[in-house]
């Protein structure tokens, strides 16, 4: 087969022989630009799921550094309240949760697992319920 190419080739006037060499360089450049353009958006593509990673890995220990506060917040008031119960007119004093890292981390909570938003969520609508009442 090859040798019918190169006989079919070497029968080509010199134009002909040109345009053939050109043809092919060109098709093998770009297979090769095809091919580079490919790999790179392998590695673009490896690089942000990388970076994702470190998003949510920084998002979760943000929020989990938050509520860990609150709880002990909480925890704290209620082993207060069981040390020194209110006075006889019922009125004791509430602390007020401060809420600030969620806030600013709430355009990246997409970057969480459903069950792990849906807890958080609950956690702060809790916070929120506990502050207005």
């Amino acid at each position: 087969m090859w040798k019918c190419f190169w006989d079919w080739l070497a029968t080509l006037p010199p134009g002909s022989a040109s345009f053939v060499g050109t043809l092919t360089g060109s098709s093998l450049g770009l297979v090769a630009l095809l091919l580079g353009a490919l790999f790179n958006a392998r590695l673009n593509r490896k690089r942000d799921d990388a970076l994702r990673e470190a998003d949510r890995i920084a998002l979760a220990s943000a929020l989990h550094a938050e509520l860990s506060g609150l709880h002990r917040s909480f925890v704290e008031n209620a082993q207060h309240l069981i040390d020194y119960p209110p006075a006889d007119d019922g009125g004791f004093v509430v602390p007020n949760p401060t809420i600030r890292i969620f806030p600013e981390m709430l355009p990246k909570i997409g970057l969480l697992q459903t069950e792990t938003i849906k807890a958080v969520m609950g956690a702060y609508i809790l916070t929120e319920q506990y502050h207005y009442n």
